[in-house]
């Protein structure tokens, strides 16, 4: 079993931001102001570290940071409405989201969780392991074929 911070961690690696002064530096050039001052309410470094790793490595065009309070609940749900990720119902303030048989996280073949462990299965057995150094090397050669296609 792998040990808290034993090992490569696979975000900052990939990500290259490895202090917080450099995870400063990429907030204040990629985040507009009222998410900037939205994040600097996290006083955690190393959470802050793997927030500027995840924009590093996935490179959005836009940030939003959600507080938890009503109007930032709102406004994501009137994004998902806006880009079409949801229908809205007859039901006033209710909505429903389809997902395609290519996005279901399981197998089919297997059938549910509950068929798969009566057959002595995991959870585990529905998907490929990695040891880290593995991980790092498969996530390091997708990127390269990302990095391709900008």
């Amino acid at each position: 079993m792998m040990k808290k911070r034993e090992g490569v961690d696979i975000v900052v690696e990939i990500g290259g931001i490895k202090t917080p002064k450099a995870a400063a530096r990429l907030f204040e050039e990629k985040l507009e102001a009222e998410q900037l001052s939205r994040l600097q309410r996290i006083k955690h470094p190393e959470v802050k570290l793997k927030i500027a790793n995840a924009l590093a490595m996935c490179r959005p065009e836009h940030v939003f940071i959600n507080t938890g309070t009503e109007s930032d609940r709102q406004f994501i749900r009137d994004l998902a409405l806006e880009r079409g990720e949801e229908s809205k119902l007859p039901m006033p303030g209710h909505t429903i989201h389809y997902d395609l048989k290519q996005e279901q996280g399981r197998i089919i073949e297997e059938g549910t969780h509950d068929e798969l462990l009566r057959r002595g299965g995991h959870y585990a057995d529905l998907y490929n392991t990695y040891f880290r150094h593995q991980s790092l090397e498969y996530v390091e050669e997708f990127g390269k074929t990302l990095e391709i296609a900008h």
